[in-house]
């Protein structure tokens, strides 16, 4: 079964989307995915192939979204290299509120009981740490793609974008179990100093890095070339491995 639906956000034309799939199975256990600047998991091919094999294998519930933006990029067709566009002047902070809204929501309104998964891709699994030092006891594992503290672009996407002493802290906080998974192809994401997360959550965490040859930073491409269900299909693989 699935739910789809929407509330209020804070930039743009201020609706976030949200969807609820749930295997054959009735399950307890819930994976939020947090999509990246560019992304969505509400309309993604890559976050649908996962969200659907997650389901078929009966490993738990499924929760995508996207936040308000300037144009849904499920109501448009825009090219990848675009998709920075739709944000216009957003900052971290209304980004990371929507996140807010909508976890909040999930957890009122959808979630039973409190055994969560977080999967996070870029700036997915930064805004997913936000959610640590309050519910880290209620989530099981956090998986990090491509996710980091720094980014060797020049201007982020969002203003006002928090320094990286604030994000390890926030992972210090963790007590479960965190694995990043980096791709060699990331020409985004500084992969030395994303594993500064690992280092500081070593404390407390049990942790996991895994390198993947060639696959670039938004998990779509394998040496330059288009491989979205085989990346696909790899990411579902670690996380069925590790759940």
């Amino acid at each position: 079964m699935n739910i789809k639906g929407y509330i209020e956000g804070v930039f743009g034309k201020k609706r976030n989307y949200y969807k609820i799939l749930t295997p054959r199975k009735k399950s307890n256990l819930y994976f939020i995915l947090f999509h990246g600047s560019y992304s969505s998991s509400y309309n993604s091919e890559k976050d649908e192939i996962i969200a659907k094999l997650i389901i078929n294998e009966n490993l738990g519930n499924v929760i995508l979204y996207e936040t308000s933006r300037q144009i849904y990029t499920f109501e448009s067709s825009l090219p990848f290299e675009e998709y920075k566009n739709v944000f216009g002047p957003k900052t971290f902070q209304q980004e990371l509120q929507d996140v807010k809204t909508l976890f909040q929501f999930f957890r009122k309104t959808f979630i039973k009981g409190n055994n969560l998964i977080f999967v996070g891709f870029s700036l997915g699994g930064t805004l997913s740490s936000y959610f640590l030092p309050t519910y880290g006891k209620h989530i099981k594992k956090v998986f990090l793609f491509n996710s980091g503290i720094t980014t060797k672009i020049k201007g982020s996407t969002y203003s006002h974008y928090p320094n990286k002493e604030e994000i390890l802290e926030n992972f210090a906080s963790y007590s479960g179990e965190i694995v990043l998974v980096q791709g060699r192809g990331d020409s985004v994401v500084p992969q030395d100093e994303a594993t500064e997360i690992l280092d500081i959550a070593k404390e407390t965490s049990s942790t996991e890095l895994i390198r993947l040859k060639g696959i670039d930073h938004s998990f779509r491409k394998i040496d330059g070339k288009l491989a979205i269900s085989q990346i696909a299909e790899k990411i579902f693989e670690i996380i069925r491995s590790r759940s």
